[in-house]
């Protein structure tokens, strides 16, 4: 068997129940450079076996039920960072085989699955949130209450492109100081919002000085902006701004900066659709007023005509 173990890629041991090492295998060996006595002391370089409040020895626990298997953190064993999978299993003599395998690689899929997860649930969430609403502030309030619930403990708004006058104006916002609420208007290329919406790309900010120029073009810098993600609202073109701001710096990543634009490109769309169905409720309207007035005058000349028979 120790002959088999020297020839896999993880890193075997057999250890009898008093924590003694009999075996260490190549892979091992070549790590920590050949080991004997207590497993703790070799290969963790402890005084007493694992436990709280770092995790259980898995020796204890395949003790009582034959096997264990956990995983922790590589760098408290190997100095380096990832995962490692420990898993033992009782051997017919009564001593304990125990593999150590890196599944850093497993381990990063998995955050990897979990964050497209996220990501597809908090798209779906503010489809679902948005879905039915024809008016456009409702649309912008109910998307951004969902947004923040994704980024807790951070404050945000939407900034709505207007065209005659060439500026951007907050339509709803959260956590923000009262002068944003529809007063503060920012121009193409002035500030933060600005810019995003001038070149039409996200911008991801992880450590913003408060001094900053661009934010006081905004007035940002009173709100203690620390980091940043300012993405635009597109449909055809851009109509607006989506920023989430946190005071705390590098609270964000590129994963949340990909989110937010996808989210921007969404409410994009939300937007356009609402100012279409405005236009054609406003249509409607004046069309109606029309017919009115037509059937007024209509009505009026038919009186005419049967007084003058």
């Amino acid at each position: 068997m120790y002959e088999l173990l020297d020839l896999i890629e993880d890193e075997a041991f057999v250890i009898d129940e008093s924590f003694e090492l009999f075996f260490v295998n190549r892979a091992a060996r070549e790590r920590l450079g050949g080991s004997k006595g207590r497993c703790f002391e070799a290969i963790h370089g402890r005084v007493s076996p694992c436990g709280s409040p770092l995790w259980e020895c898995p020796l204890r626990t395949a003790k009582r039920e034959g096997s264990a298997s956990l995983v922790h953190p590589a760098g408290v064993t190997t100095g380096h960072e990832g995962y490692l999978k420990v898993s033992l299993h009782r051997l017919e003599d009564g001593k304990f085989l125990e593999t150590r395998r890196d599944v850093s690689a497993e381990r990063e899929l998995e955050r990897q699955i979990l964050i497209h997860h996220n990501h597809l649930e908090a798209i779906s969430r503010i489809s679902f949130a948005v879905s039915g609403l024809s008016d456009l502030k409702k649309v912008l309030d109910a998307a951004l209450d969902v947004l923040l619930t994704i980024f807790p403990g951070c404050i945000g708004g939407i900034l709505l492109y207007d065209r005659k006058k060439e500026e951007l104006v907050y339509e709803v916002q959260r956590g923000l100081s009262l002068h944003f609420n529809g007063l503060l208007s920012v121009r193409k290329g002035r500030g933060v919002s600005g810019r995003v919406a001038e070149r039409g790309e996200p911008l991801l900010l992880l450590n913003v000085d408060p001094n900053d120029a661009t934010l006081a073009e905004e007035q940002l810098a009173r709100e203690g902006v620390r980091s940043i993600v300012s993405v635009p609202l597109k449909a055809k073109e851009v109509v607006g701004v989506l920023n989430v701001i946190s005071s705390r710096p590098y609270e964000f990543d590129r994963e949340d900066l990909y989110l937010l634009s996808s989210i921007g490109y969404q409410l994009g769309m939300a937007t356009e659709q609402a100012r279409l169905y405005e236009r054609l409720k406003n249509a409607r309207e004046r069309y109606k007023r029309l017919l009115d007035i037509t059937f007024a005058i209509q009505e009026e000349e038919r009186k005419r005509i049967a007084r003058e028979l």
